[in-house]
């Protein structure tokens, strides 16, 4: 129990006003607040009648405060407290000041000598007479019952009753070590309130009887098993071995399981679900000590995920590198409980956001990037397999598909490869494969097809029409050279053809056909020697002739891959065709594709 320390503190009203040079008194007043369980402060309000020459002051006014240790001269005790701009109505007013130090201090007299200055903050102050001593009201130090000396302690004899419907009392033990606090709501000896217990007879605190409810309501810091408590609660080390703190389920004994508990020796933190007649039956416990990273236990203290001091959680393991490390185990982003699809993952920088979904219905995984944004991948990626390129695609029948944006059918896919759009390869909205190359299209080995053309704008209307052609086909590789050439004087004409001639080409074709005028006698009278020239002879001096020569290849790629003419189909392929639609033969697509057009 404290002491209450509520008393008046003021100064004995003057008799009459003190006359000062300049005409103005003053009467005061000092009044000093309560405070029934705590220390007394040392703010103190004053009150005052203020007149000049007689006649009440009715304007603001500044009124300086401070204490001394003497009635004249002597030492000031704290600090100076000027008060500006103090309301003044009729001469009343009322104010408080604060010098920092009790003004009442035990065996130590004390006195508070006053300045006024009126108007506010014009002139300077003024001393209103001499210091006032400062005297407070008694303690009662001793009452029947009752002894309180001087340090403060308040000793009890015999019992406090209220003999209404509330009661305190208090009485000795048996063992005369001590009393017992009573704190009932009846008169009738039924305890129904706060029971007190000191030691040796256990040191329990009761609420209530257990007819209803009994609340504990605490206003400052609650201190258990320590007697300075850092929070609004705090638990200190107890004798029990292993546990602070404790919420259980059931009475102590075998089996006894409790919902929470704080351990305070095996560094396991919170503790739930925990059985006390076995160490080892701890089945979930947050733990975190010295030196070890925040960890979150389950199965018997079986570690599942740890947070480390720079914000990285750990799932699967105990030192995670990255904000989220998840070790032996998958992640799982679902829509909502129990149902999979449309579950999505996002991933951003803080301006953009990507995501990583299940479509829903298809099942398929989707990655999507803000609009404007693309998909980059800084490794190599596999698509069926492990890549062992940039990226590698393997499939069965359809292996991989490009699709375009426009179209019934999604024409107009696109394949760029290298810089912008000067290589590619699409499909064109008539179903024809274009390929384009800023400098050409180069095959690396034999190129194939049913049919080789050109196609190109038609020179005679290049805006409106197309022209084709097709190419001559034959069963050699065979390469064709042409010019004209005007017969020399002695009737012939040496043909100088490419210094590479040779190189490329053996067994030649020669054809010679006179032009302007008939040249029956025409031949070849010198075949392609080792300077690549072949000589026309039997001409007319002067005559034209235009000349063609064929040449088979025999470089060095054609008798490494000699041309097979005809092959027999591997057994895979028999039944099927090279060119199916020219044989009527056409997929569900293509004849879908079909209907759609007519």
């Amino acid at each position: 129990m404290h002491r209450s320390s509520s008393f008046r503190r003021s100064i004995v009203s003057l008799a009459a006003s003190l006359a000062l040079a300049a005409g103005m008194s003053v009467g005061v007043g000092l009044v000093g607040g309560s405070s029934a369980l705590g220390q007394v402060g040392t703010s103190v309000t004053y009150q005052g009648q203020l007149k000049n020459n007689g006649v009440a002051v009715n304007s603001p006014a500044d009124v300086r405060f401070s204490i001394w240790d003497a009635a004249t001269g002597g030492g000031q005790v704290g600090t100076t407290d000027t008060k500006t701009g103090v309301a003044v109505s009729q001469g009343l007013f009322s104010t408080t000041f604060d010098c920092g130090v009790n003004p009442y201090t035990a065996d130590a007299a004390r006195w508070l000598q006053i300045e006024v200055r009126n108007p506010s903050n014009v002139g300077g102050f003024v001393l209103l007479g001499s210091r006032q001593r400062l005297t407070a009201a008694p303690f009662s130090l001793a009452t029947r019952g009752i002894n309180v000396p001087a340090n403060g302690e308040v000793h009890a004899l015999g019992t406090f009753k209220v003999p209404a419907n509330s009661a305190i009392f208090t009485h000795g033990g048996a063992t005369n070590n001590g009393g017992r606090l009573h704190i009932q709501s009846g008169n009738d000896g039924t305890f129904d309130g706060l029971y007190l217990n000191p030691f040796p007879n256990g040191g329990n605190v009761y609420l209530g009887n257990g007819a209803g409810a009994a609340n504990l309501i605490c206003y400052d810091k609650v201190g258990i098993g320590t007697g300075t408590p850092l929070g609004l609660l705090s638990v200190g080390p107890g004798s029990h071995p292993d546990t602070n703190l404790a919420i259980q389920t059931s009475t102590a004994g075998a089996g006894t399981s409790r919902w929470v508990a704080v351990n305070k020796n095996g560094g396991y933190g919170l503790i739930m679900g925990y059985d006390e007649t076995d160490p080892n039956d701890r089945f979930a416990a947050i733990r975190q000590v010295t030196g070890d990273p925040l960890r979150f236990m389950v199965n018997n203290l079986t570690t599942a995920m740890t947070l480390v001091n720079n914000g990285n959680v750990g799932i699967g393991t105990n030192a995670p590198t990255t904000k989220l490390h998840l070790l032996g185990g998958r992640l799982r982003v679902d829509q909502s409980d129990g149902v999979t699809g449309s579950g999505v993952l996002e991933l951003s920088n803080g301006t953009s956001t990507s995501a990583v979904y299940t479509a829903a219905g298809t099942g398929d995984m989707v990655l999507s990037a803000d609009v404007g944004k693309s998909i980059a991948f800084t490794s190599a990626v596999g698509i069926g397999t492990s890549p062992t390129h940039a990226l590698t695609v393997q499939g069965n029948t359809n292996t991989m598909r490009l699709i375009g944006p426009t179209g019934s059918f999604q024409w107009n896919s696109r394949l760029n490869l290298g810089d912008a759009d000067y290589v590619r390869i699409s499909e064109l909205d008539d179903d024809f494969l274009d390929l384009k190359g800023a400098n050409g299209i180069r095959a690396e080995n034999t190129f194939s097809a049913p049919a080789k053309n050109f196609r190109i704008d038609h020179p005679s209307d290049p805006a409106n029409m197309i022209l084709n052609h097709g190419c001559i086909e034959s069963d050699q590789y065979v390469n064709l050279y042409r010019g004209n050439a005007v017969i020399g004087n002695d009737g012939g004409v040496w043909i100088q053809l490419p210094a590479w001639m040779n190189d490329l080409n053996t067994d030649f074709s020669y054809q010679l056909t006179s032009v302007g005028a008939a040249q029956p006698n025409l031949y070849v009278a010198v075949e392609v020697n080792n300077q690549n020239q072949f000589r026309v002879a039997g001409g007319q001096p002067g005559a034209k002739v235009s000349w063609q020569i064929t040449g088979v290849r025999h470089d060095a790629y054609v008798q490494s891959n000699p041309l097979v003419v005809e092959e027999v189909k591997q057994a895979k392929d028999r039944g099927t065709y090279l060119s199916p639609n020219s044989f009527g033969v056409y997929t569900a697509e293509e004849l879908a594709k079909m209907g759609n057009r007519k």
